[in-house]
């Protein structure tokens, strides 16, 4: 860094030493001092051209990336994944609403449609075991009815 802050003020103080040399009223005056703020420009911009050098030299990346088999492998794995996340989140509210402990609820989720603009939640099934038993299953099938706009199903182990 110090190499280049040092070749920097040398190319501005060689520039200023030759501005001043160079006779003001002649036309080529005003030529070697535009020359001399293009080779300054040059040395200033120096570390530009090295970091634009390097960045070519670098290697290529390949990204693999699998097609899926067909559209309807794609549409299952984006209702795969939205039912598991739904079933989560809604085991996550009911355990909480419902002081029902974690390990003693599952919940899983249920969707139709044969295509992405006609897929909707169709149901949603709460399994119940241990002292998840005692808690009101109406109670909890008329909260996921009335926040999920599905039917219901409580089951138990």
């Amino acid at each position: 860094m110090s190499a280049y802050m040092g070749g920097v003020l040398a190319c501005a103080a060689a520039a200023a030493i030759i501005g001043m040399i160079c006779p003001s009223g002649a036309d080529t005056g005003k030529y070697i001092k535009y020359i001399m703020g293009l080779v300054t420009l040059c040395v200033i911009a120096s570390p530009l051209v090295d970091l634009i050098a390097s960045v070519r030299d670098l290697p290529d990346i390949e990204i693999a990336v699998s097609e899926p088999a067909s559209e309807y492998d794609a549409f299952g794995a984006v209702l795969d994944e939205a039912a598991r996340t739904l079933s989560d989140a809604a085991a996550s509210a009911i355990s909480e609403r419902f002081c029902i402990d974690s390990a003693d609820i599952s919940v899983s989720a249920h969707f139709t449609g044969g295509d992405i603009y006609s897929a909707r939640l169709e149901a949603v099934t709460v399994t119940m075991r241990a002292d998840g038993v005692w808690a009101n299953a109406d109670a909890i099938a008329d909260y996921i009815r009335e926040n999920y706009d599905c039917e219901a199903y409580i089951e138990y182990e």
